[in-house]
């Protein structure tokens, strides 16, 4: 919902349990228990991640959003996405455990992950294998 003129208007209609909402230049990013998606200006809708995590960063300029996609089953699934919200493109890099998206800056998202007993940081920009935060 946004106001128009002191007036609200609906602009679309997503998931009932809606975690978290980031405003965005190129819409209103709606993070829900299943799935993360983008309300465009016009009302479009474009998916961004499936079983999102509630905390997601924003890039410096707005056009990139780094999710968390973690799905706990018999074969669990951590996934980091990096959609590009302006072409609706997306960047996504398996991961091998559950992990924290800590920043997005210049394009490299930085998170972190238990390896073994003790807690690591990685970087990931796309195009490049993750590497070790010192």
């Amino acid at each position: 919902m946004v106001w128009q003129g002191g007036v609200p208007e609906v602009l679309a209609k997503v998931e009932q349990y809606t975690e978290r909402a980031v405003a965005t230049p190129h819409g209103i990013a709606v993070i829900g228990s299943k799935r993360a998606v983008l309300v465009r200006p016009d009302g479009e809708q474009l998916e961004l991640a499936s079983d999102p995590d509630f905390r997601v960063v924003l890039s410096e300029d707005g056009r990139h959003l780094a999710i968390a996609s973690i799905k706990f089953g018999r074969r669990d699934e951590f996934r980091l996405c990096l959609p590009d919200l302006a072409d609706g493109s997306a960047q996504v890099l398996d991961c091998p455990d559950n992990f924290s998206i800590d920043s997005l800056r210049g394009g490299v998202v930085t998170y972190g992950m238990l390896v073994g007993d003790e807690l690591a940081g990685f970087s990931w920009a796309p195009g490049r294998a993750p590497w070790p935060v010192p």
